[in-house]
């Protein structure tokens, strides 16, 4: 089991959340849901920290001080306010945890790191071993050594991370990729402007991670491999119709601008398109290639931040099914986590979690009736979904243990309220 544990951080009082295939964390502004999302990221980062130390060979303090940037830099120590806080991960029966503690001497307190032996052996093993094939190769012919030392590292830090899937889980070898809100900011970019900015410590390092990602992936010669490489043609076409609806048209490339081509040929530079489709550009682009692309190890874990950002309630509803469909295409590889504070999202997903509960031991004839409505691919389990609501500094499952669903209870609150303030008005009328 996966689980995050947050107390006395950045206005989190005290937060414990399990970690599933789909996750998905609802509340107001400001109630922590991208905090959570973040720690889990840099957590998950955790591994490519050890094996990037161990190829250097540094030491741990090394590793453990490398750790401790990383985190100030993702959380700056002036929005921690002045709690004790502290904020564990753990995965099976090992931990990595993260604390404040007051400096004895009085001075501003500094972040720490502790983590259980199982990490600080399997980093020292790695280095070892590392070490030990660098020496062999120095041993042989110069340049055969330095032909020889890239593939040497790629099988150790293969081997590393098959032995990880044994030992703690295949999702701790997922590549990670986490897709910020502001997604219109990518629109009116040009090429390598992210290259520049990952200089920039001022600026967002998931922003930046992101755009550079996205400048790389929506290269009409990278889209067209990932997608080509898929032999289903079903889901390649039910993923292009989706983002087709998404889009209200289909994205293309052409001389280095981008454009969508919109219903009747007409073409308008994404510049110029709606803020609608500047937001959902960069998302649609992801996802309609993410289902196409498998690492050697591992799966990918996506990070999404509002979903539902300047679009209408049904291409709310077009997102969440084409992260159904992507999901269910290859769901032992892919985990994700979505922000949002839409109940359209909660509403959609609840559609596909009934349709997944009443295909459950249903005969072929009555599952045909149920694709009717929604799609067999887009079908989820409830068991592979957690979905939490945060406030006030707390959170609490809003997956109902009984029924398989959303509890709507949360989706109709701000509805009921607002009835129930027009009743009012009503009443007054003479």
């Amino acid at each position: 089991m996966e689980r995050l544990e947050i107390k006395d951080f950045v206005g989190i009082r005290d937060i414990t959340i399990e970690i599933k295939q789909i996750n998905i964390l609802i509340g107001p502004q400001a109630s922590g849901k991208s905090v959570v999302a973040k720690l889990l990221f840099y957590f998950r980062s955790f591994i490519s920290e050890i094996i990037s130390a161990a190829e250097k060979s540094k030491s741990e303090i090394d590793l453990e001080q490398n750790l401790q940037r990383k985190f100030e830099h993702y959380f700056p120590p002036a929005s921690w306010g002045n709690e004790n806080f502290q904020i564990r991960y753990s995965i099976a029966q090992e931990f990595i945890e993260v604390y404040r503690k007051p400096n004895p001497q009085g001075g501003s307190a500094e972040v720490s790191l502790k983590y259980s032996a199982f990490y600080t052996n399997e980093f020292n093993a790695l280095k070892t071993t590392i070490q030990k094939q660098k020496e062999r190769l120095a041993e042989q012919d110069i340049q055969f050594s330095l032909l020889s030392r890239f593939d040497v590292l790629h099988d150790i830090r293969h081997s590393f991370l098959q032995s990880l899937t044994e030992k703690l889980a295949e999702v701790t070898t997922f590549s990670q990729l986490y897709i910020p809100a502001g997604r219109s900011f990518f629109a009116n970019l040009k090429s390598s402007i992210f290259t520049f900015l990952s200089e920039n410590n001022a600026v967002d390092p998931f922003l930046v991670e992101f755009g550079t990602y996205y400048e790389n992936i929506k290269s009409p010669i990278t889209r067209e491999k990932l997608i080509r490489s898929i032999i289903n043609i079903e889901l390649r076409n039910e993923i292009a119709d989706l983002n087709h609806k998404i889009l209200c048209g289909k994205y293309v490339q052409e001389d280095g601008e981008d454009y969508l081509v919109m219903d009747g040929e007409r073409k308008i530079s994404v510049a110029d398109s709606s803020s609608g489709q500047q937001e959902t550009l960069p998302l649609a682009i992801i996802l309609g290639t993410i289902a196409f692309f498998k690492p050697q190890i591992g799966g990918n874990s996506i990070y999404i931040e509002e979903p539902e950002a300047h679009i209408f309630p049904a291409a709310q509803r077009d997102i969440v099914e084409l992260i159904a469909t992507i999901y269910n295409s290859q769901k032992d590889n892919l985990q994700f986590l979505l922000t949002t504070h839409s109940p359209y999202i909660l509403t959609a997903f609840n559609n596909l979690l009934q349709a997944g509960i009443l295909a459950i031991n249903a005969s072929e004839e009555k599952i045909k009736d149920i694709s009717r409505y929604v799609p067999v691919s887009r079908f989820l389990d409830p068991n592979e979904l957690s979905v939490y609501s945060l406030s006030d500094g707390y959170c609490q499952s809003i997956l109902d243990a009984e029924t398989g669903l959303i509890d709507t209870n949360i989706i109709d609150e701000v509805s009921n309220e607002l009835a129930i303030q027009f009743d009012q008005l009503l009443d007054l009328e003479p």
